[in-house]
């Protein structure tokens, strides 16, 4: 990021407005800001850090006191920063929360905080955002660093310069991701815990899988012990499967054996149930003879019918063809006397339609005439119907007139209520500014609440995990007093038994002193106080427990001194997390239990209203949003009825010319009407009688002349044809008085004296058919029994009738031992393919544990190198980090050695950190005075300075040799340089303009007057009673 313009007004010291434009330096890298103490030097970073986060750069600093006490009430207080990054440009405004002057009425009204993002194309501002939050989002995406972040490498303040060195592990780790962006490496990191954990649980369920396949065998003779493992479990399966098998292949060979000895009693059952029916059939046989013979008398009487019905229906034609001839001869004669009938009735009808037919033939022209005079009136009336009709229309023409002017009042009526509606929702929208800003701050304050409530939620747990500890090292306390007492007994006790073994040895070595010869051990030959011999001496054995139980006893109080020493620490983090939690929820020091117990409730509280004045602030909103969209609407419906009204405007002219025209074309069509006495309306009555007793008239002449014709044709028809039908009959009776004489005799010829005779032996072809099959079948019937009895009689001969029941009951013996071997033997073969089954799964399920294995011990190992879980307690992401902090401390001890006379040297510590934190990232300087590594806190004030300014020029240099990363062009440091020498200054100064070559801008605050004298190029500050102003110097 490289800074172009600042603007400020209102803002701290600064009451006018006041531009700094930082093209002016030109390429002079370093510029000092400079002025009287309290002039606004640190404003300068004030300003562009609230323009760029909304906080001040001090953590001393809140937004509250960053508006101009010079400003009067009513001045508006803004800060406008404007810089290029990545080779665009950007331009923030932003506006504190301040008061301004009511809109209406005296006093003041709170102005919520607001804040503007602009990005500049083409020499013009285009809006990126306008809210708050997203501004913010906005500016901390593009610049790559948070509040917190940009503060330690780029705007460093008044008081915390030293913190870029002396800051942990944790928080160095959180910027080095921020600049190089090495989030990738953390996402493979939990993309490789999430593998190895699925893989553990994928092996862990296979495990499950290949218990709950055990868990379905049923043990017959191997049954296995609880620590037998799956192969062990699958030999004893398979010597089960082996014992099945053999026994199955046994039971097989039983089986057959057993469907045979069934077959065979079937078979016999059979034979002797054919035999048995055989003989039953010989008696049905014998009866069913007896029957026939029975019928013989009757058959007899049937045979002779039979003869009768043939004669008497070879004679059937001669019979039908007399009927025939008969039927014809009466129909003709009962036709001949109907259409004499007929005739007559003509005669009657023609003499009596004659007369009407010449008198309604002599009016015919009385008839044309009233059809001419009734054409001429209906002219007439169609004249009359025009006229009438155009008095309809005028009538039409005026009722739209009437109808389009009254809509023009109405219209212009509701433009004026619209136009005053209009006036009201404007003014109402009026507030809407005042609301949305309102609405805003609040919900600001809102997420403040919920930020808090979240951190009660987590003191709390942190209160309690911190309660338990408590407890828990009070425990430990205690049982680590209690094995310090045991070992320190124990040892007690061993020093009084080597003590008594001492003495022991002592008394058997005087025994066998003697006076005059030397002692072994200490030379003397005289031995004035020999030792004397103990009543009671310990053995070695019991020595030798007595050092064990010691042994035992230490290592049981090393491994609780351990549990105390681990209780004690995770209390003491506890206890920091807790302090830190309640610091930043309440700033105080330290927690207080009364205020902690409330302390949720109260955020609660808080949000609840917060929430709820929000809610009816949002209900205003959407309020005010339904009145401008009603007031869109009016505008649009105010629009559409000038347009209407317009249009109504001329089809009013239009009409108004159409009525006059139509009013004299009506006054000319009266004229021409007929002068009658009836209306119109009784005149087109009377024209519709006249017309329907015409055509009465007419259509009656036509139906009398179409009757008088037809009876005239019909009268010589039917005259023709009498005489047609009369010789007809004659002739059809002579036909049949021959064919009855011919009948006759054809009767005596056959045998039949008369008709009756003949009539009794007569019967229908179906009758004669069925007697002939009666006939038939009973002969047939009589020689199959006769051949069957034969049959029979060969097939039982030399044989007696069988008991079924017993070969019956042989059978079902057979069967019931088939089925039982049967199904034995399908109990075994599913026992074996159940435990097949089994097996299969089992030797399935090894291979995927033995794959899963595998898989999870690369993974797991890779997961657990990745996290850190390594000698090094170094994760992949932190291992890469390193690379970088490296780079950067090689191009930071550059400028440390030359400002130090190459004493001191950073480096990245190496030590472990304990407890299973991470490592890799701490800090420790090299002392080449002392040839010792120490941490670089212990370095003091002035040494300090130089390693955080090194470690801040060589964390520039290596983030701008990184394309991509975080751009960090300019770096503002306040203060600092007073607790250098002049010597260390003067080092200090040349390592700085060193800069000039990377294209890189350093602003610095300082008093100290030699930076006055090297660094040409300043922004001096100057003060007055009106406020400061600010203006660079070149000299």
């Amino acid at each position: 990021m490289r800074a172009i313009t600042l603007n400020m007004t209102a803002f701290g010291p600064y009451h006018k407005p006041q531009t700094i434009d930082f093209r002016e330096l030109g390429a002079e890298s370093i510029f000092l800001i400079t002025g009287p103490t309290g002039a606004g030097k640190t404003t300068i970073f004030d300003a562009i850090c609230y323009s760029l986060y909304g906080r001040a750069s001090g953590s001393d600093r809140d937004q509250d006191s960053l508006r101009s006490h010079f400003a009067a009430p009513g001045e508006t207080t803004e800060v406008r920063y404007r810089f290029a990054l990545r080779g665009t440009e950007y331009e923030v405004i932003r506006y504190p929360k301040q008061q301004k002057k009511k809109e209406r009425g005296d006093g003041f009204t709170d102005d919520p905080a607001r804040a503007e993002f602009y990005e500049w194309k083409d020499g013009k501002q285009v809006l990126i955002t306008s809210r708050i939050k997203e501004v913010n989002e906005a500016i901390e995406e593009k610049i790559g660093l948070d509040y917190e972040q940009f503060r330690k490498m780029i705007m460093i303040p008044q008081g915390e310069f030293r913190k870029l060195i002396s800051e942990n592990s944790k928080e160095r780790e959180e910027i080095l991701q921020r600049i190089f962006r090495t989030y990738f490496y953390e996402r493979m990191t939990d993309a490789l815990k999430d593998e190895a954990k699925q893989l553990k649980e994928s092996l862990q369920q296979t495990e499950w899988k290949e218990q709950q396949q055990i868990s379905k065998i049923e043990w017959r003779t191997q049954e296995p012990a609880e620590t037998d493992s799956v192969p062990e479990t699958m030999q004893k399966l398979q010597i089960e499967l082996d014992a099945i098998t053999e026994a199955v292949s046994q039971g097989e060979l039983e089986l057959i054996q057993h469907k045979n000895i069934w077959q065979e009693r079937q078979q016999q059952y059979y034979e002797a149930k054919q035999l048995l029916d055989t003989f039953k059939q010989l008696e049905q046989a014998l009866v069913q003879k007896e029957q026939l013979e029975q019928k013989l008398p009757d058959i007899k009487q049937k045979q002779q019918r039979l003869q009768d019905m043939e004669r008497a229906n070879r004679l059937v034609p001669y019979e039908q063809q007399l009927v025939t001839r008969k039927q014809e001869w009466q129909r003709q004669a009962k036709a001949q006397q109907e259409t004499k009938e007929r005739k007559d009735l003509l005669e009657k009808q023609y003499t009596a339609i004659s007369s009407s037919y010449t008198k309604a033939k002599e009016l015919e022209p009385q008839r044309k005439s009233r059809q001419e005079q009734l054409q001429l009136q209906k002219q007439q009336l169609e004249k009359w119907k025009e006229y009438e009709k155009q008095k309809l229309e005028l009538t039409r023409i005026q009722k739209m007139l009437e109808d389009k002017q009254r809509r023009l009042h109405m219209l212009k009526e509701s433009h004026t209520e619209k136009k005053s509606q209009q006036n009201k929702l404007e003014q109402d929208l009026s507030q809407e500014a005042v609301l949305i800003q309102a609405f805003y701050e609040e919900q600001g304050i809102l997420e403040k609440l919920e930020r808090q409530l979240e951190e009660a939620a987590r003191l709390k747990n942190a209160f309690n995990q911190l309660q338990e500890m408590r407890t828990v090292y009070q425990q430990t306390k205690q049982l680590l007093q209690e094995k310090e007492n045991i070992v320190q007994q124990l040892r007690r006790d061993i020093a009084e038994m080597e003590e008594a073994q001492a003495a022991h040895h002592a008394a058997h070595l005087a025994g066998q002193l003697a006076s005059g010869e030397p002692c072994p051990v200490c030379g003397s030959t005289e031995h004035p106080s020999p030792a004397q011999t103990t009543t009671h001496i310990q053995s070695f054995e019991m020595l030798k427990q007595k050092r064990m139980m010691l042994e035992d006893a230490q290592r049981a109080y090393d491994e609780v001194q351990k549990k105390y020493v681990e209780a004690k620490s995770n209390g003491q983090a506890i206890r920091q997390v807790t302090d830190e939690l309640y610091r930043n929820i309440t700033g105080e020091a330290s927690y207080d239990q009364a205020k902690l117990d409330g302390l949720k409730q109260d955020i609660q509280t808080k949000k609840d209203q917060t929430t709820s004045s929000l809610r009816a602030k949002q209900a205003e909103r959407k309020q005010l949003e339904q009145k401008r969209q009603t007031l869109e609407q009016l505008k649009q419906t105010f629009e559409q009825e000038q347009k209407a009204a317009e249009e109504l405007q001329n089809d009013l002219r239009t009409l108004e010319e159409t009525y006059t025209r139509a009013e004299a074309e009506i006054s000319y069509q009266r004229k021409q009407l007929p002068e009658v006495l009836q209306d119109h309306s009784e005149w087109e009555h009377q024209i519709k009688q006249e017309e329907a007793a015409i055509e009465a008239a007419i259509n009656e002449w036509e139906a009398l002349q179409h009757q008088f014709e037809e009876i005239s044709r019909s009268r010589q028809q039917i005259a023709a044809a009498l005489e047609s039908t009369a010789k007809f009959t004659a002739d059809l009776e002579q036909t049949y008085l021959r064919e009855e004489k011919n009948f006759l005799a054809k009767l005596e010829e056959a045998g039949f004296s008369d008709t009756e005779s003949f009539n009794k032996a007569s019967g229908s072809e179906l009758d004669v058919r069925k007697l002939q099959e009666e006939l038939e079948q009973h002969e047939q019937q009589r020689r199959s029994v006769s051949e069957q009895i034969e049959s029979l009689l060969k097939r039982t001969d030399k044989k007696e009738k069988p008991d079924l029941n017993l070969f019956e009951q042989a059978v079902i013996e057979a069967e019931k031992v088939f089925e039982a071997k049967n199904s034995s033997l399908n109990m075994a073969k599913s026992y074996a393919s159940h435990h097949e089954d089994i097996k299969t799964s089992l030797l399935r399920l090894q291979e995927e544990a033995a794959e899963q294995k595998t898989q999870y011990y690369d993974i797991g190992e890779l997961a657990n190198l990745a996290k850190g879980d390594n000698s090094l307690r170094l994760s992949f992401e932190r291992y890469v980090l390193t690379s970088f902090l490296d780079e950067i401390i090689l191009q930071a001890n550059i400028r440390l050695e030359e400002m130090t006379d190459h004493r001191y040297q950073l480096k990245r510590s190496g030590q472990i950190a304990k407890r299973g934190a991470q490592s890799g990232l701490d800090l420790e300087v090299i002392d080449h005075h002392t040839g010792q590594e120490r941490p670089v806190k212990t370095l003091s004030g002035g040494e300090g300075f130089k390693a955080a300014l090194s470690l801040a020029l060589g964390m520039s240099d290596v983030v701008q040799a990184h394309a991509g990363g975080v751009e960090l062009e300019t770096l503002f440091i306040d203060e600092g340089f007073g607790t250098l020498d002049e010597v260390s200054l003067e080092q200090a100064i040349d390592s700085l303009k060193g800069l000039q070559a990377s294209n890189r801008v350093l602003g610095i605050i300082s008093h100290v007057p030699q930076l006055k004298e090297e660094i040409h190029t300043k922004l001096q500050i100057d003060t007055s009673p009106t406020g400061s102003s600010a203006k660079f110097i070149f000299q």
